[in-house]
């Protein structure tokens, strides 16, 4: 197994955590996040994470060895819907646990890593394909293959120095004062 796809894997197995976006407390500030969804899809040859607001604005960053291309863009108000009612399908909406294959046993093929935001809280999904077999649920696949797509979407490329963040959201640190 590739030493990236190990780290990558040991790190949300071993710790159990997701990036901070995406973490199952509800938001603190307000009643509905600008985060619709976020989505990493890791294969021994490329990286690809998407960041999707609720308004249709992405960032997509793509990366194949040592190069990173970052896109942004504004999805069609149809794909925006499109990507909703892939969402709201009650099969994906049941998905609750991190799965993944026995350390050792198998080589993995793929790494889907999806948070969508639902109402008051995140639902995290870590999914693990192998080569002997191991496949993503049938309700995820519509979503793997629309991010393949993407790149069909009206976009912009923009400086990997710049704006690659590893689909990050944007985080702003406050202190507050306490009694």
């Amino acid at each position: 197994m590739p030493y990236g796809l190990v780290r990558l894997l040991s790190a949300v197995l071993i710790t159990g955590t997701l990036p901070a976006f995406c973490q199952s407390s509800p938001p603190i500030h307000s009643a509905t996040p600008v985060y619709l969804l976020r989505i990493q899809r890791t294969t021994p040859e490329a990286v690809n994470c998407l960041l999707l607001r609720n308004d249709g604005e992405f960032h997509l960053e793509t990366s194949h060895r040592d190069e990173t291309k970052v896109f942004e863009g504004l999805l069609p108000n149809a794909s925006l819907q499109k990507v909703q009612r892939m969402l709201d399908n009650s099969d994906l909406q049941r998905l609750s646990q991190i799965q993944s294959n026995a350390p050792g046993k198998t080589e993995a093929s793929e790494i889907l890593q999806v948070s969508i935001f639902r109402t008051d809280h995140w639902q995290n999904l870590v999914y693990v394909t192998d080569n002997a077999g191991q496949r993503l649920p049938q309700s995820l696949a519509p979503l793997a293959d629309w991010l393949n797509a993407l790149h069909k979407e009206p976009h912009r490329q923009l400086s990997e120095d710049e704006h690659k963040n590893n689909c990050q959201s944007p985080a702003k640190i406050e202190l507050k004062r306490r009694p």
